[in-house]
């Protein structure tokens, strides 16, 4: 059968969602201003909710690759240490 190596967690979040840190954090954006938008036009509460949900994920997302940066950083100068 196929092999296929393993992903790292950073390149599992950005080949299943095609986002990289500032994707992430601009579609967060977009997703807020369509929220705030639908609100102040007194839209459909679950649509609000719907962006405001997406909105959340995509920060949580930029999150978790700034975390993952850091962390790729730090094995880096470990290993150039070494």
């Amino acid at each position: 059968g196929l092999v296929v190596a393993p992903l790292t967690r950073r390149q599992l979040a950005a080949e299943t969602l095609g986002l990289g840190l500032g994707v992430a954090l601009e579609q967060a954006r977009e997703y807020l201003a369509q929220g705030e938008k639908i609100w102040q036009d007194k839209g459909d509460v679950f649509e609000i909710e719907h962006y405001a949900y997406m909105a959340r994920k995509r920060a949580l997302i930029a999150q978790e690759l700034t975390k993952i940066n850091e962390a790729e950083k730090q094995v880096g100068k470990a290993e150039a240490e070494r």
